[in-house]
């Protein structure tokens, strides 16, 4: 079994919690994947970035997600 080795390049996320606008920045400007998990582990959103900052619309997730 080849275990594949996970770094987790987040340096931060605000605000938290928020009903509007999540600010991700990482620390990297490699191509990241970046997930949003319901307390259930199942995904709810997913994308994609090469950009050390990005900013996630969340208003329309279900509250307390």
């Amino acid at each position: 079994m080849r275990k594949t080795k996970q770094k987790n390049h987040l340096k931060s996320k605000n605000p938290n919690p928020t009903s509007e606008v999540l600010f991700i920045e990482l620390d990297n400007q490699y191509k990241n994947l970046i997930y949003i998990l319901d307390i259930t582990g199942k995904e709810v959103y997913s994308t994609k970035t090469i950009q050390k900052t990005t900013s996630i619309d969340v208003s329309s997730f279900k509250i307390g997600l």
